[in-house]
């Protein structure tokens, strides 16, 4: 192999790999950016590193499902990456913990953990 035949080859494999974790890195950005609303339950870098891979991985998996069964343009891949990240991540529950969720004309609902 010469020179420019490494390089097209390492450029393909960059490609490649960007290609299978674009919904990785799209998760990963929505999930940084819901920390912002997450603060008070994200207490430890253990609690920001479960949140952030969580969201990160949520879209990975669920991106592709999300686009075929709602028939979505491939286009709309990267958006719904982000909001799939930034609305999947998960928060640890310790003992204790309340969590409350209320949506405009629905109501709300509560999940408490009882203490130790």
């Amino acid at each position: 192999m010469g020179g420019n035949e490494w390089w097209v080859a390492i450029l393909k494999f960059l490609s490649d790999s960007l290609n299978v974790m674009q919904y990785w890195i799209a998760g990963l950005v929505g999930a940084i950016v819901a920390t912002r609303y997450n603060k008070e339950q994200l207490k430890t870098l253990g609690d920001y590193l479960f949140f952030l891979l969580s969201g990160a991985f949520s879209a990975h998996y669920l991106t592709s499902l999300i686009m075929h069964y709602f028939d979505l343009a491939p286009t709309h891949a990267g958006g719904i990456g982000f909001l799939t990240g930034a609305l999947g991540p998960m928060v640890v529950a310790h003992p204790g913990d309340e969590f409350v969720v209320e949506i405009e004309g629905f109501g709300s609902v509560t999940a408490a953990f009882a203490a130790e």
